[in-house]
């Protein structure tokens, strides 16, 4: 690692059950009935119930009948593997343990910074926690403060619109003395629009201070659990919402064109007023790039890279275009959808968290890392511990460091971009 002091983890996670709503299983098989946090948390039964239907042989059986059941169950098997643990410190710390050995010439040296992204899910319609945000924030604020984790984690203080003084909570924990935290997280699949108007102040407060902000950009397995509204239809274009189910609906909240309609300043005047400010300089990372599937949904797409020329010379087709269809068959994908964001506007990035654990998304990196717009852009993430579900930590980084075997290009989305995103 010559020249390269630490690595940046730009995307994991250390909320535990305590901090997870009491209805956030209900979704699953046998939800309602073992999956309550709070019988997860206290009986014996339920957690013998959990502990078989998650052994991978059960899940292989599933999945002979339903492949979304064995999904949910795979989802399910990651999630409590970690999220029983007693606290945040005993999750990072976990974490820290899987890279002890990653980079042996590094004895005695932590090699790895991480940014662990807070999670408020008081408003999903699930239920809530047993310990509230604030208390998540405090928790982590003591871990932060605490010598050995001053310089190792750099954690993200959740915005969501619907939390009363919104902004002091976020100017607290950013302007903390003694453990002060690096950036902003929003999470619109839990039930808002990323240019919903309450978050204004925030965006200009960060807008102010240079202030990173990642959000979630994927179909997920956390969303708004409430019924979809009917008859709905999304804010600027007035097209009727996509989805019947909570799980589909959520896609409307976190399409990657809603970035589009808030770094535009045309589009955030249609929807805020005259008075709407320029947002188009916001530091954003669209987290999770999407998702594999999205990577790899177009079979015809590393055709389109094999014939494109340099972007200086072919400029891409307008894939944000707010009129296109935002669903079914005929939509541009999100892929390209975020690939136009990265070209268009110079503060937006986007991480590969979860999404680099499938090999099969290498060849379309390496592919994109050779347009100086995109290379500079991305992030890497490995979306700790959720991307347990299906490979562990260091699987994640090693798959990295095999497919791509560069160690500038490395380096470059490990290293270089993170720090750049970070202000460091």
């Amino acid at each position: 690692m010559p020249g390269v002091p630490f690595y940046i983890n730009m995307h994991i996670h250390c909320f535990t059950l305590d901090h997870v709503p009491e209805k956030f299983f209900d979704s699953l098989i046998g939800g309602k009935r073992f999956l309550r946090i709070s019988k997860l948390r206290k009986t014996t039964l339920n957690r013998l119930f959990v502990n078989l239907v998650t052994r991978k042989w059960f899940i292989w059986i599933v999945r002979r009948f339903s492949r979304n059941g064995a999904n949910q169950l795979r989802r399910l098997r990651g999630l409590i593997k970690y999220s029983s643990a007693p606290d945040q410190e005993n999750l990072l710390t976990r974490l820290l343990s899987f890279y002890d050995n990653w980079n042996p010439e590094h004895s005695g040296v932590k090699p790895f910074r991480y940014v662990p992204l807070t999670m408020d899910m008081e408003y999903m319609n699930a239920g809530i926690p047993a310990r509230l945000f604030d208390q998540q924030l405090k928790e982590l604020h003591t871990v932060k403060s605490k010598e050995e984790w001053k310089e190792v984690i750099f954690p993200f203080v959740f915005a969501d619109p619907r939390r009363q003084n919104l902004l002091a909570t976020v100017k607290k924990a950013i302007e903390s003395r003694k453990a002060p935290f690096s950036g902003i997280k929003i999470y619109p699949a839990l039930g808002y629009y990323p240019f919903d108007q309450v978050m204004k102040d925030v965006y200009l407060y960060a807008l102010q201070n240079n202030l990173p902000i990642v959000t979630h950009c994927v179909n997920g397995s956390v969303y708004f659990s409430g019924e979809p509204p009917k008859n709905s239809v999304h804010p600027l274009t007035t097209k009727a919402c996509y989805g019947n189910n909570p799980d589909e609906y959520q896609l409307n909240w976190t399409h990657p064109l809603n970035y589009e309609c808030l770094l535009n300043p045309v589009h955030l005047k249609q929807l805020w007023g005259s008075s709407a400010p320029d947002l188009s300089q916001l530091k954003i990372c669209l987290g999770h790039f999407g998702g594999e599937n999205e990577w790899l949904e177009d079979k015809n797409l590393l055709k389109f890279w094999e014939k494109s020329k340099p972007v200086e010379e072919e400029p891409f087709t307008n894939y944000l275009d707010l009129d296109q269809d935002w669903f079914g068959e005929k939509r541009n994908k999100w892929f390209l959808i975020i690939m136009e964001l990265l070209r268009k506007y110079p503060n937006v990035y986007a991480d590969i968290s979860f999404t680099l654990h499938d090999a099969r998304i290498y060849e379309v990196l390496k592919k994109i890392l050779l347009f100086e717009h995109v290379r500079n852009k991305i992030l890497f993430g490995t979306d700790y511990y959720v991307v347990s579900s299906v490979a562990d930590e260091n699987e994640v980084l090693n798959t990295l460091k095999k497919e791509l075997n560069d160690a500038a290009l490395f380096d470059l989305i490990v290293y270089e971009n993170p720090k750049r995103f970070l202000n460091w």
